[in-house]
Parts: C-alpha cells; structure tokens; sequence
C-alpha cells in the first residue's frame, strides 16, 4: 500500500490484574524503530504544545496518575484526568498541529488514518502517532504507523469469532477511533471519524489512490493472512477477512 509501518510481531505475555490470579495477554507489539540520531515526539507531546488547555489537562493527569501509584493500564482507568484528556485530543486539532509549516505532515497523516478506518484500529491515541525529530539531518517526518493492534478482534476469544451477518454488522458499526470531541471522554467512533476526515482538504489529496489501491488488495486477502503464526489459526484468519470485506464498504 506504500504506508510507512514499524516492524512488529504478535506476542503473548503474562500480567496479574487487581483481582489477582495471571491473566494471559495476546497483542501485536511494535519494534523500537527510532536510533540515537533521533527522537519520537508522541502526538501528545505535538497537541500540548500547541494547546494551552491540553497542556494543562496532560500536567493533572499526571498529577492523578502520580497519586494512583502508578502508570499501568489499570491504574489509567481509574484517573479521573484521563478521560478528560483524551476528550481533547480530537482530529481536528491533530491535524491543525500537522498541517503546520514546521511539520507538513497532514497528507500522510491522513493515509495512517484510512488504513485505521479499513482494519478498525480504535487504539490510535495520541501517544500511538506522532513525529520524528532528526538531529544530524535537521528534519522532522511523520512517524511509522506503530502499535496498531486495537483491530481485527483482536480483543476476541475464539468462541466469540462466529459470528452472523447481523453481529458483523454491529461489530463493525462499534468501532472506536482512538480520537476525543472535545466533550464526552467515550471517543469518536470510527464513523464519525471517516466523515469528518472526509470533509478535509488533505483527505481530497491523499486519500482515494489509497483506497483503490485496499480494494484491490481484497480479492488477495487469504493468500496475504497466510502467514506462520501460531497465534494466527484459521478461525481468527477467516475472521479477519471477513471484517476487513465489510470494512472496505465503509470506504467512500
């Protein structure tokens, strides 16, 4: 598709939530793609500098999180902040930091998000996108597409990935975004999002060269899913499909 993505791997580890006992956790895990000669500058390091307000929420929720005890998921979860915060990182505002003369960086940026629209990534956060900073080369470019996991079912069991016609349709319909509106701390849900990505002058540019080129990936999708992962077994493959043929739909 000619996107720029961080090499990553399907991973399992272990973790021990609050109620105790060992929880198996299965996720895809990016690699470190930066070096010495550079530096990742998360989407919400970008949006505090250029907002006061988000600046000033990000400072209180570390103050929370600080007084919880900890930075871990579920510690998170309980920050009253934190909510509040993602609220405020709206596409909008994303891609007004982006557009700027500083970065330019808004066209490709919109690419990352047709790709998240197709597979259903509701985890692009802005700690998951952001820019590269390179010393020697005095340039900043768009960081590759990382940590792109909140997809595909990812958060499924195996029982749960039969599914009819009918709960596909809800499936699809529910997926989150990753991006607040300014108000409620639920996020836009990926519908929302497509139409107002669609709307952008940046979506006009960059956008339709690469959704014809995902259409015509579909008829490619099993040979594509036929990878060696024993993580990745034919139930979870057949699911992946299926979502991904109902997905391209919403593209337009």
């Amino acid at each position: 598709l000619g996107l720029r993505v961080a090499r990553g791997q399907m991973a399992m580890w272990e973790v021990s939530p609050d109620a105790g006992g060992v929880k198996t956790v299965t996720a895809f895990v990016s690699r470190r793609f930066t070096t010495d000669e550079m530096e990742l500058i998360p989407g919400d390091s970008l949006l505090a500098d250029a907002y006061t307000d988000y600046f000033q929420l990000r400072e209180a929720a570390k103050a929370a999180e600080k007084a919880l005890g900890g930075a871990d998921r579920s510690q998170k979860r309980k920050n009253p902040m934190e909510g509040a915060l993602r609220a405020q990182a709206t596409l909008a505002r994303a891609l007004t930091v982006l557009r700027a003369p500083t970065f330019n960086l808004a066209d490709e940026f919109v690419q990352h998000l047709v790709f998240d629209a197709w597979i259903g990534n509701g985890d692009r956060h802005p700690q998951n996108w952001g820019a590269l900073k390179h010393y020697t080369q005095n340039r900043v470019e768009l960081a590759p597409m990382f940590d792109t996991a909140g997809c595909l079912g990812a958060e499924l069991g195996h029982p749960q990935l039969a599914m009819s016609d009918a709960k596909l349709d809800d499936y699809v319909s529910r997926c989150r975004s990753g991006f607040g509106d300014g108000n409620a701390d639920t996020g836009v849900s990926m519908q929302a999002l497509w139409r107002e990505l669609s709307q952008t002058d940046e979506y006009q540019r960059a956008a339709p060269s690469l959704i014809d080129r995902i259409h015509s990936l579909i008829p490619q999708l099993p040979e594509l899913l036929a990878v060696d992962c024993s993580l990745l077994t034919a139930e979870r493959r057949q699911f992946m499909i299926s979502v991904l043929t109902k997905r391209v739909t919403l593209l337009v």
